[in-house]
């Protein structure tokens, strides 16, 4: 998890949950996983409220979840159910010059996030 404001970071939370917590078998996704989706919700508000309180920055206004190389994987609406904040899929042609031809796959997305964060990094240092 990171936070920023302003093109400034300023809160990274590792969550630990893992693709196979939301799999009951390879490939499938059943919302059988509850406790899962309660249990990241609760570790998301915690570090929302921090982010609020104790850094004083004020109320998140958007949350993006990183896409995962199985697409049917979908908890987007639970946590905004629960989190009150608007839950948006990152899509990288949001965040990078692309070619308006060029549309990779969430799966493909997923696949490259490493070069994807780089290039964002890259584009922030270069700003400041």
């Amino acid at each position: 998890m990171l936070m920023y404001s302003h093109n400034s970071l300023y809160l990274t939370r590792q969550i630990e949950f893992g693709y196979a917590s939301f799999a009951a078998q390879e490939g499938a996704f059943t919302l059988d996983n509850d406790v899962v989706v309660e249990r990241l919700s609760l570790d998301l508000q915690r570090s929302l409220d921090y982010y609020e309180s104790q850094l004083g920055k004020g109320v998140t206004n958007k949350i993006y979840v990183l896409p995962m190389e199985d697409e049917h994987i979908n908890f987007e609406d639970e946590l905004s159910n629960s989190l009150h904040t608007p839950i948006l899929h990152f899509d990288c042609r949001e965040f990078l010059p692309m070619l308006k031809e060029a549309s990779p796959s969430v799966s493909d997305q997923a696949f490259c996030l490493p070069v994807i964060g780089a290039v964002l990094r890259r584009e922030n240092n270069d700003d400041g």
